[in-house]
Formats: C-alpha cells, structure tokens, sequence
C-alpha cells in the first residue's frame, strides 16, 4: 500500500515522506496489530488524497508549500519565522504577509495548530506521557505545552487524554 501511495505521488512529483509528520515505514513496523494497522492506512489514504487535492488545486503557492511541508517533516523542531523565511526564500516580512493570505493563518498559529494536531494523535496511544508527548514535539517545557494546547482544544493535553480513553 504505501508504495502504491509513493508511485501515485511521485507521478505528481510529491514525495511521500513531504506529506507524512514521519516515516511511514518506521510507523507500519510500530503498529502491533491488524486494527490499528488498517486504521493507520485510513487515515494516511485521507492524507494522502487531501495532498493530492491541494497539489492539483495549486492551494497555496510553491514556497509557502515548501515551508509546510518542511513544518510538517520537522515538527519536533523549534521552527523559527527566519529559518521558514528562508526556505520560502523571502524576507521575514513578506514571508508573514504570504504566509498569513495563504493560510488565513499566522505562521506561529499555523506551526502551533499542527503540533497540537500531532500531539492529540500522540497522546491517544497507549502509554503516551504528557511531557513525553510535549518533549517530542521541541515544546520546552511542559507549562507552555499545555497552554498551547487548551488554546486549540479548551482542555489540558490531561484532560483530553482521559476523555479519549
């Protein structure tokens, strides 16, 4: 399955690992069982058609796309507005007004949206520790993590947990 994903990608000239926060083939050896396996697959065939959509719409310009999926492949990273600036290779002041038209975002907002997205992924898995899950995802602290998170969710990284449970 995923190499038919990387042959259909790749036919559009997107990467797969572009689209995917991680390495599929790590995340498949993870998985211990047939159901969650399949579950896995569901959520990367949304994922994947959804990048097929936006790259076939042109949603967002080139450089603004680059510096998604660079936040995407790299969200365990402090990412700075100077570095993603420099990916898009614009100045930092007109990397935010695209940025900000593209997404209907700023980058801080967008960049703190995908790692609360990831970490409620995280902090669904069996095991998965609050300052683990903050840690994994280049928060430096634990404090700032959990206000990031009530920010998008109106919970707790804590209380959410318990209520997916």
């Amino acid at each position: 399955m995923l190499h038919a994903y990387s042959v259909v990608l790749h036919q559009h000239g997107i990467h797969l690992n572009d689209l995917m926060q991680e390495d599929p083939f790590e995340a498949v050896d993870r998985i211990g069982n047939v159901y969650d396996l399949s579950e896995w697959f569901r959520g990367k065939t949304v994922q994947v058609t959804d990048g097929l959509k936006r790259h076939k719409q042109g949603l967002y310009r080139k450089e603004i796309e680059k510096v998604i999926r660079y936040i995407k492949n790299n969200l365990s990273k402090n990412i700075s507005l100077a570095e993603a600036a420099g990916i898009a290779n614009l100045n930092e002041k007109y990397f935010c007004h695209v940025f900000k038209k593209e997404t209907q975002k700023s980058f801080t907002e967008f960049v703190a949206e995908l790692k609360v997205e990831q970490a409620k992924r995280l902090l669904g898995e069996k095991g998965a520790k609050v300052f683990e899950v903050a840690h994994q995802l280049g928060f430096e602290n634990e404090t700032y993590f959990t206000k990031v998170f009530k920010k998008f969710t109106s919970l707790t990284p804590s209380e959410y947990k318990r209520k997916i449970v």
